[in-house]
């Protein structure tokens, strides 16, 4: 068995990063800095590059993941995400099927199930100069073109990435690799990768097609595939920020959900929350216009109205626009952008009311089975301040159940709400029974007996922004095209 050189970086969850052919552990440099911060990186030589020795006898893609688990046995790691690049991923997709148990995310990026036929054309062509005693340096400006979009080419900035190195480099090592790249087939493999995937390419990609990207999503159980517009095969070169966030981020926390990144706009001033009605929303933007504050929106909580219960007053959950309290919204939406180029947000949660004159949307989510529902069938009803909810499903299409994040097939369309967020504290309150029953029988309140930590002696309890998406159906009127929401400490 061959030992592999590696070093590793940071704390955390451990991630194990898989270079392509012909590189070496230096190619994840600036991402490992980039995810130092969260993670435990590790960075290996594979056989035949940098400081790793060339495998005796015949390399083969399983050998190479065998060797890698020896890394992870050394380092002390049981079980890691995975993030493999182009040939790195072929090695990951063997780690995943041989060694399932080491394997908690998988990441392939630019990488394939077998070699598609113009790869296996331009690869073999550069096999043969340098079997006929050609030299990597010499090769480089013909490969380059194939690695990089051609925005990225033509941009003088990236010279440096186009220009051969000055050390040339053994070709004893790439030939292995690329025989054992060569002879990879994982097609019939792919249904036995049991850890969650993410499956990235970029847009540009001349090397990896979008059927190769098809068909290792298509064959990987509930695998998601990523597409980076404009990158080339070298996506993490050429998107670094985004392969970072979509490559680690999402994979690590797609089990717990993460918050959608927010829209640039949000950036460009304060949220600023108001209560009480149209005169207070216009009177409070008047005092902002006159102290010159940057505003990206208000956040209107009860545009849907209040009502009195025992336990005083609390918001109609029937997600509709009281009209007494805001007279004039379009006129108010429309002084708000044309004053302060600001939008407006709006509340609203996942229980619907159902009380007569406030029930239009429970008796639509009823009739088209969008209701949590008990073990008989019948809609789960939660006691609230003398009040009765409804726990609903999603209503968005192919959004997620209360409970699962898998599509729901049932859910054809939508109500039309002036609304697109939500709040995430109304959310961690108002928990789904035990005993309700989501999509496919599931125990809807499964989410609510996950609750967060208490505090107890000698800790402190911290609450932050929630990190999962809503999951509740999210449609816009003008003046409230939102993505993200904001959140409440």
């Amino acid at each position: 068995m061959t030992a592999l050189e590696w070093s590793e970086t940071g704390d955390g969850p451990p991630v194990v990063l898989l270079h392509g052919l012909g590189g070496d552990a230096g190619f994840w440099t600036a991402g490992a800095a980039r995810w130092a911060a969260e993670f435990r990186v590790l960075t290996v030589d594979l056989p035949g590059s940098g400081s790793s020795p060339v495998p005796d006898g015949p390399a083969t893609i399983e050998g190479f993941a065998d060797a890698v688990r020896d890394v992870l046995d050394v380092a002390g790691v049981a079980r890691t995400h995975v993030v493999g690049f182009s040939m790195g991923g072929l090695v990951a997709q063997a780690l995943a099927t041989g060694h399932p148990g080491r394997v908690d995310r998988l990441v392939l990026a630019s990488t394939y199930a077998v070699m598609n036929p113009q790869a296996r054309m331009f690869l073999d062509a550069v096999r043969d100069v340098v079997v006929a005693g050609g030299t990597l340096r010499p090769v480089f400006p013909l490969v380059c073109p194939w690695l990089f979009s051609v925005d990225f080419l033509a941009d003088p900035a990236n010279a440096a990435w186009l220009t051969a190195p000055e050390d040339d480099e053994p070709t004893a090592g790439w030939l292995a690799q690329y025989r054992a790249q060569q002879a990879f087939d994982g097609r019939d493999r792919l249904v036995d990768i049991a850890a969650p995937t993410l499956v990235v390419r970029g847009a540009e990609d001349r090397l990896v097609t979008a059927e190769d990207t098809a068909m290792l999503s298509r064959g990987i159980p509930d695998a998601r595939a990523v597409t980076v517009e404009g990158a080339g095969h070298l996506v993490d070169v050429e998107a670094p920020d985004r392969f970072a966030r979509l490559g680690l981020v999402e994979s690590y926390t797609a089990y717990t959900g993460r918050m959608r990144p927010l829209p640039d706009w949000l950036h460009e001033g304060a949220v600023v929350a108001v209560q009480g009605g149209t005169d207070r929303a216009r009177a409070r933007l008047d005092a902002l216009v006159a102290a010159d504050v940057p505003l990206a929106a208000l956040w209107i909580q009860d545009w849907v109205g209040e009502r009195t219960t025992p336990a005083g007053r609390q918001l109609w959950w029937d997600w509709q626009l009281d009209t007494t309290l805001y007279p004039g919204w379009p006129a108010l939406l429309g002084e708000l952008a044309a004053r302060r180029g600001a939008r407006m947000l709006v509340y609203v949660n996942p229980f619907l009311a159902d009380q007569p004159g406030h029930d239009q949307l429970y008796r639509e989510a009823l009739a088209n089975g969008y209701l949590v529902r008990s073990a008989s069938g019948a809609p789960v009803a939660i006691p609230n301040a003398g009040v009765r909810r409804r726990a609903r499903r999603s209503l968005q299409p192919g959004g997620a159940d209360l409970d699962q994040g898998h599509p729901h097939p049932a859910a054809d369309r939508r109500p039309r709400w002036p609304v697109d967020g939500g709040s995430g504290p109304a959310r961690r309150a108002a928990g789904v029974p035990a005993g309700g029953l989501a999509r496919g029988g599931r125990d809807a309140g499964r989410r609510r007996r996950r609750g967060p930590p208490r505090a107890g002696p000698g800790r402190r309890l911290i609450r932050t922004r929630p990190a999962r998406p809503p999951r509740w159906p999210l449609a816009a009127a003008p003046g409230c095209a939102r993505r993200g929401r904001p959140g409440r400490t």
